[in-house]
Protein backbone atom coordinates (compact mmCIF):
# COMPACT_ATOMS: atom_id res chain seq x y z
CA UNK A 1 0.00 0.00 0.00
CA UNK A 2 1.59 3.02 -1.22
CA UNK A 3 0.44 6.60 1.17
CA UNK A 4 -0.36 9.68 -0.66
CA UNK A 5 2.68 12.02 0.08
CA UNK A 6 2.39 14.64 -2.33
CA UNK A 7 5.48 16.46 -3.69
CA UNK A 8 8.44 15.59 -5.52
CA UNK A 9 10.67 17.56 -3.33
CA UNK A 10 10.02 15.47 -0.45
CA UNK A 11 9.34 18.32 2.20
CA UNK A 12 5.54 17.31 2.15
CA UNK A 13 7.21 14.06 3.45
CA UNK A 14 9.02 15.65 6.20
CA UNK A 15 6.40 17.51 7.19
CA UNK A 16 4.35 13.95 8.05
CA UNK A 17 7.67 12.29 8.90
CA UNK A 18 7.80 14.87 11.46
CA UNK A 19 4.07 14.40 12.81
CA UNK A 20 4.51 10.94 12.99
CA UNK A 21 7.89 11.11 15.31
CA UNK A 22 6.52 13.87 17.66
CA UNK A 23 3.47 11.58 18.19
CA UNK A 24 5.71 8.77 18.74
CA UNK A 25 8.87 9.72 20.66
CA UNK A 26 9.80 6.14 21.59
CA UNK A 27 13.04 6.33 20.56
CA UNK A 28 13.26 9.30 23.69
CA UNK A 29 11.70 7.68 26.34
CA UNK A 30 13.84 5.02 26.93
CA UNK A 31 11.69 1.93 25.69
CA UNK A 32 13.54 1.10 22.45
CA UNK A 33 16.93 2.22 23.61
CA UNK A 34 18.90 2.43 26.84
CA UNK A 35 21.32 4.71 25.08
CA UNK A 36 22.30 7.19 22.68
CA UNK A 37 25.34 7.61 20.41
CA UNK A 38 26.89 11.37 20.35
CA UNK A 39 29.43 12.77 17.97
CA UNK A 40 32.72 14.09 20.24
CA UNK A 41 31.44 17.43 19.32
CA UNK A 42 28.44 17.07 21.15
CA UNK A 43 29.24 16.41 24.38
CA UNK A 44 28.99 19.84 25.60
CA UNK A 45 25.42 20.55 23.77
CA UNK A 46 24.24 17.45 25.72
CA UNK A 47 25.13 18.40 28.86
CA UNK A 48 23.48 21.92 28.58
CA UNK A 49 20.64 20.22 27.72
CA UNK A 50 20.70 18.03 31.24
CA UNK A 51 21.90 14.53 29.31
CA UNK A 52 23.43 12.03 31.40
CA UNK A 53 26.57 11.74 29.25
CA UNK A 54 27.94 7.91 29.23
CA UNK A 55 30.81 6.15 27.56
CA UNK A 56 29.46 3.21 25.11
CA UNK A 57 30.94 -0.06 24.07
CA UNK A 58 33.17 1.28 21.52
CA UNK A 59 34.39 3.98 23.80
CA UNK A 60 32.78 6.79 21.86
CA UNK A 61 30.42 9.07 24.34
CA UNK A 62 26.88 9.05 24.24
CA UNK A 63 23.81 10.46 26.99
CA UNK A 64 21.54 7.62 28.79
CA UNK A 65 17.82 7.65 28.45
CA UNK A 66 15.47 8.47 28.72
CA UNK A 67 16.46 11.86 27.48
CA UNK A 68 15.30 14.58 29.82
CA UNK A 69 14.24 17.08 26.52
CA UNK A 70 11.71 14.78 25.90
CA UNK A 71 9.02 16.11 28.49
CA UNK A 72 5.15 16.20 28.20
CA UNK A 73 5.08 13.66 25.34
CA UNK A 74 7.14 15.82 23.30
CA UNK A 75 10.80 16.94 22.27
CA UNK A 76 11.76 20.04 23.89
CA UNK A 77 14.48 20.85 21.81
CA UNK A 78 13.09 19.51 18.61
CA UNK A 79 13.74 22.21 16.65
CA UNK A 80 17.16 23.42 18.24
CA UNK A 81 20.03 22.51 18.54
CA UNK A 82 19.74 19.11 19.42
CA UNK A 83 22.59 15.47 18.67
CA UNK A 84 22.69 14.39 15.44
CA UNK A 85 21.46 11.13 16.62
CA UNK A 86 17.91 12.47 17.19
CA UNK A 87 17.64 13.99 13.75
CA UNK A 88 19.26 11.42 11.83
CA UNK A 89 18.05 8.07 13.65
CA UNK A 90 14.80 6.65 11.63
CA UNK A 91 13.09 3.13 13.09
CA UNK A 92 11.42 0.91 10.65
CA UNK A 93 8.35 2.43 11.32
CA UNK A 94 9.58 5.55 10.31
CA UNK A 95 11.50 3.65 7.13
CA UNK A 96 8.00 1.84 5.90
CA UNK A 97 5.91 5.04 5.82
CA UNK A 98 8.89 7.38 4.01
CA UNK A 99 9.07 4.38 1.05
CA UNK A 100 4.92 4.13 1.34
CA UNK A 101 4.57 1.11 2.72
CA UNK A 102 2.25 2.63 5.39
CA UNK A 103 0.16 5.53 5.43
CA UNK A 104 0.14 8.03 8.59
CA UNK A 105 -2.80 6.85 10.18
CA UNK A 106 -1.58 3.07 10.24
CA UNK A 107 1.63 4.60 11.93
CA UNK A 108 -0.33 6.42 14.29
CA UNK A 109 -2.50 3.71 15.67
CA UNK A 110 0.77 1.31 15.76
CA UNK A 111 2.11 3.94 17.81
CA UNK A 112 -0.34 4.13 20.03
CA UNK A 113 -0.94 0.85 20.41
CA UNK A 114 2.66 0.25 21.45
CA UNK A 115 2.01 3.17 24.05
CA UNK A 116 -0.96 1.29 25.79
CA UNK A 117 1.13 -1.41 26.10
CA UNK A 118 3.86 0.32 27.10
CA UNK A 119 1.97 1.85 29.96
CA UNK A 120 0.61 -2.20 31.05
CA UNK A 121 4.21 -3.29 30.99
CA UNK A 122 5.36 0.31 33.15
CA UNK A 123 1.97 -0.48 35.94
CA UNK A 124 3.53 -3.91 35.69
CA UNK A 125 6.81 -3.47 36.63
CA UNK A 126 6.21 -0.85 39.52
CA UNK A 127 7.47 -1.56 42.96
CA UNK A 128 10.33 -3.74 41.03
CA UNK A 129 13.88 -2.80 42.36
CA UNK A 130 15.13 -0.44 39.41
CA UNK A 131 14.53 3.16 39.73
CA UNK A 132 11.72 4.26 37.22
CA UNK A 133 13.98 6.99 35.74
CA UNK A 134 15.78 4.37 34.57
CA UNK A 135 15.06 3.32 30.80
CA UNK A 136 12.15 0.85 30.39
CA UNK A 137 14.36 -1.26 28.25
CA UNK A 138 16.78 -1.76 31.17
CA UNK A 139 13.89 -1.93 33.66
CA UNK A 140 12.53 -5.45 31.56
CA UNK A 141 15.73 -6.87 30.86
CA UNK A 142 16.45 -6.49 35.07
CA UNK A 143 12.99 -7.51 35.49
CA UNK A 144 13.76 -10.72 33.38
CA UNK A 145 16.96 -11.55 34.89
CA UNK A 146 15.73 -11.75 38.37
CA UNK A 147 12.87 -14.39 37.00
CA UNK A 148 10.04 -12.96 39.38
CA UNK A 149 8.50 -10.17 42.00
CA UNK A 150 11.00 -8.46 43.62
CA UNK A 151 8.99 -7.57 46.68
CA UNK A 152 7.00 -10.24 49.01
CA UNK A 153 3.97 -8.70 48.59
CA UNK A 154 4.18 -9.70 45.39
CA UNK A 155 2.93 -13.37 44.28
CA UNK A 156 4.08 -15.82 41.65
CA UNK A 157 0.68 -15.61 40.15
CA UNK A 158 1.52 -11.48 39.57
CA UNK A 159 4.74 -12.88 36.66
CA UNK A 160 2.41 -14.57 33.59
CA UNK A 161 0.64 -11.36 33.19
CA UNK A 162 3.84 -9.58 33.30
CA UNK A 163 5.76 -11.60 31.38
CA UNK A 164 3.44 -11.37 28.44
CA UNK A 165 3.55 -8.14 29.02
CA UNK A 166 6.66 -7.38 28.40
CA UNK A 167 7.19 -9.60 25.75
CA UNK A 168 4.20 -8.92 23.65
CA UNK A 169 6.36 -5.19 23.68
CA UNK A 170 9.21 -6.19 22.51
CA UNK A 171 7.71 -8.41 20.19
CA UNK A 172 5.60 -4.97 19.02
CA UNK A 173 9.52 -3.44 18.98
CA UNK A 174 10.77 -6.34 16.66
CA UNK A 175 8.40 -5.68 14.23
CA UNK A 176 7.61 -2.30 13.83
CA UNK A 177 10.55 -0.44 15.49
CA UNK A 178 13.80 -1.97 15.52
CA UNK A 179 16.16 -1.97 12.67
CA UNK A 180 18.26 -3.59 13.03
CA UNK A 181 18.27 -4.63 16.75
CA UNK A 182 20.70 -2.33 18.77
CA UNK A 183 20.82 -1.15 22.13
CA UNK A 184 22.30 2.15 20.94
CA UNK A 185 20.26 4.51 18.97
CA UNK A 186 23.26 6.01 16.45
CA UNK A 187 23.34 8.78 14.37
CA UNK A 188 23.50 8.03 10.17
CA UNK A 189 26.86 8.92 8.32
CA UNK A 190 28.92 12.03 8.57
CA UNK A 191 27.53 14.63 5.88
CA UNK A 192 29.28 15.17 2.79
CA UNK A 193 30.17 18.64 0.98
CA UNK A 194 30.30 22.09 2.64
CA UNK A 195 32.92 20.98 5.08
CA UNK A 196 31.80 23.08 8.06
Amino acid sequence: MKNTIEGSDGIAAERTASELCLACGLCCQGALHSRAALKPDETEVALRNGMTLTVLDDGSPGFDQPCPCHQSGACSIYGSTRPRVCSDYKCRLLKQYLRGEITLVMGLEIVARTKRLIEAVRAGLEGFMEPPTRSLNNRMISFLKSRGPASSHETRSDLPGRLLSICSLQVLFKKHFYEPVSEVAKPGPEPRGHGG
